[in-house]
């Protein structure tokens, strides 16, 4: 049971968005990832250059849930703390532009890597830092962070009993200046491992290895026009062994590899801002769930295509903004599994083993819209609840909530 849920649930966390944690700015627009925002320091670090001396916090719907940056710098040099929960477990290698992320959430910053088996306490932030610094034309950063969770429970006269999560994360950039070409480049690189133990004796170690790869450019048009490029790439690979008595070190594994590209244009024109591209990708998944089983082993593979992303922003008055996207995206599937013994359905969950394969295909769609207002250095933006914009006049005095999330910024 144990490798059931291990190989499951890491299948799952890896298709969670590893890339920036969405102020509400964004997640208005439906996590455009065109339109710029200081939520790009997160896969950026080198633009806590261009966001220093700020501070931002995002709420989500509990005071257990969001994330909080502040920046200071001054000249060619800056620095940043990241304040949240769980951020450094994020999912490692799922790359920056993930597919099904729930429109209005805090864009998976806080997705547990590890915990597995249902035992592993959840790693929480140690420290998250930011550090950017002019080279020549070029800004360059770097973002490391460390995190744990463990619980160790040690009765008088007994065995111990205890289990622990460690991840460790580190990202660099560089931002590439031009005049008819500008853009970032991003990596993440990620190790989370993770054990228990029961009255003295070794249960089980899972350990997690992921790196992603982020690009996004931007191609001068027109006076009034560019054209923006995204790509991304993300690699995974996990592995579970169990250790207790009579489990002859059965490990499972799995192996994630995605890549996925897009383009379209950027326009500013007056007060407003719109941005669309289509984006095209795919994933490959692969995994044993027990080393000892025979004939077991998975594979999947998806293919996004076509997808597309359609956002804009408009400012009403000096201190008033409207925003709103939409995204959709055609998905292919097809699976395979060997069938084997009684172990040969432990990584597919309820799914039965089959030794022909099926395929699939399905769509994912979202939209969202949002508020901002801007007084001075200071401004608030949220994202509105989906009931509370289509309520009519009960908007006005219903007991629906107004923001499903909101956040507030300051600079100097």
């Amino acid at each position: 049971m144990r490798l059931t849920k291990t190989i499951s649930i890491a299948a799952l966390s890896t298709l969670a968005l590893a890339g920036p944690a969405m102020a509400d700015r964004r997640t208005g627009m439906g996590g455009n990832i065109l339109i710029e925002d200081r939520d790009d320091m997160f896969v950026f670090p080198q633009l806590v250059l261009k966001y220093k001396n700020l501070v931002g916090m995002d709420y989500n719907g509990s005071q257990g849930s969001g994330n909080g940056v502040l920046t200071f710098g001054k000249g060619k040099t800056a620095f940043g703390i990241i304040v949240n929960r769980a951020d450094a477990s994020a999912p490692i290698g799922a790359g920056m532009y993930t597919l099904d992320y729930e429109l209005g959430q805090n864009g998976g910053m806080a997705q547990p890597l590890l915990g597995a088996n249902g035992s592993y306490t959840a790693p929480s932030t140690i420290v998250d830092f930011l550090f950017g610094t002019k080279m020549g034309n070029k800004n360059l950063g770097f973002r490391v962070a460390l995190g744990h969770g463990g619980t160790n429970n040690s009765p008088d006269g007994g065995d111990p009993s205890s289990d622990g999560t460690t991840v460790i994360r580190a990202g660099g950039g560089l931002t590439l200046p031009g005049i008819s070409m500008r853009g970032d480049i991003g990596f993440d690189l990620g190790l989370a491992f993770g054990g228990d133990t029961d009255n003295g004796d070794a249960n089980g170690s899972d350990l997690t290895f992921g790196l992603g790869f982020n690009s996004r450019f931007y191609k001068k048009m027109t006076d009034n026009m560019d054209l923006g490029i995204l790509a991304s790439l993300g690699f995974s690979m996990a592995q579970s062994t169990n250790t207790s008595d009579g489990a002859d070190n059965d490990t499972a594994s799995l192996i994630n590899f995605n890549l996925l590209g897009g383009f379209g244009p950027v326009y500013k024109a007056g007060n407003s801002t719109v941005a669309g591209y289509g984006i095209a990708g795919f994933r490959l998944q692969s995994g044993d769930p027990s080393s000892e089983g025979e004939n077991d082993a998975f594979s999947n593979f998806e293919l996004w295509l076509p997808g597309f992303r359609i956002a804009f922003e408009h400012e009403l008055f000096e201190w008033l903004y409207f925003r709103s996207g939409m995204e959709y995206t055609w998905r292919l599937v097809s699976s395979s599994q060997e069938v084997g013994n009684a172990s040969s359905s432990a990584g597919k969950g309820s799914q039965p083993a089959f030794d022909n394969g099926y395929g699939s295909g399905d769509s994912t769609f979202g939209w969202n819209a949002g508020l901002g207002i801007k007084l001075g250095n200071f401004r608030f933006d949220g994202a509105l609840s989906h009931s509370y914009l289509t309520a009519g006049p009960d908007m006005l005095g219903g007991d629906g909530n107004m923001f499903v999330q909101s956040s507030a910024t300051y600079t100097w």
